[in-house]
């Protein structure tokens, strides 16, 4: 967890590089820009040789190479394969602005309980509110099992669905409603306006997102990808692969505009084109993702004479160019998000009276917080981390007197308190076991990291509970994006005190409440303001009621007792 993988066809070459700090350049284009017709989605330049023009009107792109044309007429769309041309437009629901600072976008159609989620924004702090069996765990899983298979490694199987972070079991397991011919879409956007705000043709602006289609396999062990969907970030489709009955992937994609284009995009290389374009065309993923990898060993493979151009010289077809730029910039933007996602469950490895170190520092403090004394360790040194450690310790009520004893040559001992009383962790209850691989976890990810935390309420008394809300708020100022699913109503309550005291932002925060209707998990956003009031209406009913109930209940029970001097009351 935290290292990035770089396994085999998971090439990163200068196509995504240049597509990345476009995406930078441009991040705030066409905001409040007047409205433009959507395009119209086409097929794939790369199906033929022949590529059929009809001249349009379109400004040249700030990105060379990267434009679209959108007026092409029906009878001159060839299709690959027979495959559907994917639906450009979509509802009002879909219409939430990401981007510009640490938030997700994220959709799951058929995946366990939830038939469909619509699409919700991740804020910088997100909590998920629910009865137990509600569907909290599911609406998180998702980001994990996505994790997990990028991790693996292997690239065999679409999805790893048992691993270290997540186990969703069989396909039969996680498909709603247990069906097998069920298609799970797993849906996300890191950067998305409203698509009536586009200035710009499509082609012109960066990926701002990409749903992912999964089917059963040969058996239920196994998960195909089933469809491949890129959108820009005004929810206009860039690139969209299907699976189709011969178990190869058809492509389609918008054309270039020709003022977009090189001069020499034909190139004097046509067998390396030829060999390119065919790769494109056969090209399957690796986990979930498409890459560039198969087009640049085609270009290599071909070869030329006299010395080896460079890969990005071999690019001078337009087309080839272009779906690399898509693809490469799409597995560079999710493997992004995938290795700066941490995960801590409610559950924590026991403490131990001697720790052993491992060769290196670890990346993460694990799901269990097993490595949180280890980074600990490794941080004794460092003056501003061990500040910002204490500092937390003391605002939970612990001490803040950290002590190692080296234990051997690859072991050490962890106590706090003062010299000649400390106590071992393992002494001090489970409350601080609890806090700290939370406090270490906040303070060792990176800005603009994602951290998933189950229940951290569990073995808290109500006064750490609440607390808890005050290490949440301050790691969301250190650009740390949280994901707390939670039971605790003194935590929410401390929350709702920290927004009424703009200690944070209500822009920043996201309520998020889980409930069953028969069968199907439902989520919804419950409103806050920057009081932290909640209008009553869009309270969920009956939750976080049982402190009234028992309150009430109290007080008649204490009614009807007759007083020590013999009076009724």
């Amino acid at each position: 967890m935290g290292y990035r993988k770089s396994s085999g066809g998971r090439v990163h070459g200068a196509s995504a590089q240049a597509f990345s700090s476009m995406g930078k350049r441009h991040s705030r284009s066409g905001a409040g820009s007047p409205p433009s017709d959507l395009p119209r989605s086409v097929d794939c330049g790369l199906v033929a040789d022949t590529d059929p023009y009809v001249p349009s009107v379109v400004g040249r792109s700030p990105f060379p190479g990267f434009g679209y044309r959108t007026n092409d007429p029906p009878q001159r769309r060839a299709s690959l394969h027979g495959a559907p041309r994917p639906d450009t437009t979509s509802p009002v629901s879909d219409v939430i602005p990401v981007g510009h600072g640490i938030n997700l976008g994220i959709r799951w159609r058929q995946f366990r309980g939830f038939e469909d989620t619509q699409w919700l924004r991740l804020k910088p702090l997100t909590i998920l509110l629910g009865a137990n069996s509600s569907g909290k765990s599911s609406l998180i899983a998702p980001l994990l099992l996505m994790k997990q298979s990028l991790d693996s490694q292997t690239g065999r199987n679409a999805l790893l669905t048992r691993g270290d972070y997540v186990n969703v079991g069989s396909f039969r397991d996680f498909a709603h409603d247990h069906r097998l011919d069920a298609t799970v879409s797993l849906g996300i956007r890191w950067h998305s306006h409203p698509a009536s705000q586009a200035k710009r043709p499509v082609g012109e602006y960066t990926p701002g997102g990409v749903e992912l289609g999964f089917v059963r396999g040969d058996d239920l062990h196994q998960v195909k990808l089933k469809s491949y969907r890129v959108d820009d970030l005004y929810r206009r489709v860039m690139l969209h692969r299907v699976l189709a009955e011969d178990e190869r992937y058809t492509l389609r994609m918008a054309r270039i505009p020709k003022r977009a284009r090189r001069a020499d995009s034909k190139g004097k290389r046509a067998e390396v084109n030829q060999a390119m374009r065919a790769a494109a065309r056969e090209a399957r993923p690796v986990d979930f993702l498409f890459t560039s990898a198969a087009v640049r060993h085609a270009a290599i493979d071909a070869g030329t004479d006299g010395d080896a151009p460079t890969f990005p010289a071999l690019l001078d077809d337009d087309r080839i160019r272009f779906y690399c730029q898509i693809v490469d910039y799409v597995q560079l933007r999710i493997e992004d998000i995938a290795t700066n996602l941490y995960f801590l469950g409610p559950l924590r490895e026991p403490p131990k009276r001697v720790y052993e170190l491992s060769g290196e520092m670890p990346p993460d403090v694990g799901t269990r917080g097993e490595h949180a004394p280890e980074i600990l360790y490794r941080w004794r040194n460092d003056e501003q981390r061990s500040d910002e450690v204490k500092t937390w310790l003391r605002h939970f009520g612990f001490s803040d007197e950290i002590r190692f004893e080296a234990v051997g040559d690859e072991g050490f001992a962890l106590s706090f308190g003062s010299k000649g009383r400390a106590n071992s962790v393992l002494d001090v209850g489970f409350g601080l076991s609890q806090i700290l691989p939370l406090i270490v976890q906040g303070l060792r990810a990176p800005p603009l990291s994602w951290l998933i935390v189950e229940q951290p309420e569990i073995h808290l008394n109500p006064r750490l509970q609440a607390a808890l809300a005050d290490l949440l708020v301050g790691l969301s100022k250190r650009d740390v994006g949280l994901i707390i699913e939670t039971h605790s109503e003194h935590l929410l309550l401390r929350l709702r005190r920290l927004l009424a005291d703009d200690s944070i932002a209500v822009s920043d925060v996201g309520l998020h409440f889980v409930e069953r209707s028969g069968t199907t998990s439902l989520v919804r956003e419950v409103p806050l303001d920057q009081s932290g009031y909640v209008e009553p209406k869009d309270w969920p009913q009956g939750f976080f009621d049982d402190s009234l109930r028992e309150s009430l209940g109290l007080a008649q029970a204490q009614a009807s007792r007759p007083r020590p001097d013999g009076v009724q009351t």
